[in-house]
């Protein structure tokens, strides 16, 4: 297990903690207002498989119910660049506003990735 990517973002009054693992042909996300991380919600994402086509990543939310719109919408968008299956855990303790998480976490990975492909 190899650690690609490590970022804090901090927003008005709490911080999100983001770690991207690349395993064998997958990659593991942790998102966490805890720097100890946790379990939280788990959701796999795996990519389209049909070359050429703009089809949507499926998604699985394999436990967790608390924040579904932002699991998955980051493992689809996560599963997408990476274009591996990829497993996110979501461990959130205080109330946030997902939309605001959303747009700064998809924004920075699209980023990283465009930046540096090799992470794939």
């Amino acid at each position: 297990m190899k650690e690609i990517i490590t970022k804090i973002f901090e927003f008005e009054d709490f911080s999100i903690f983001l770690k991207l693992f690349q395993l064998h042909k997958s990659h593991l996300l942790l998102l966490s207002d805890k720097e100890d991380m946790g379990i939280g919600e788990v959701t796999l994402s795996s990519p389209t498989t049909i070359e050429g086509l703009k089809a949507n990543s499926s998604t699985y939310n394999l436990f967790g119910m608390h924040h579904n719109t932002l699991n998955s919408i980051i493992a689809k968008r996560a599963a997408h660049l990476c274009q591996t299956p990829v497993l996110t855990l979501v461990f959130l303790a205080h109330q946030i506003e997902d939309q605001e998480v959303i747009k700064t976490i998809v924004n920075f990975l699209n980023q990283v990735m465009k930046k540096d492909p090799k992470n794939k």
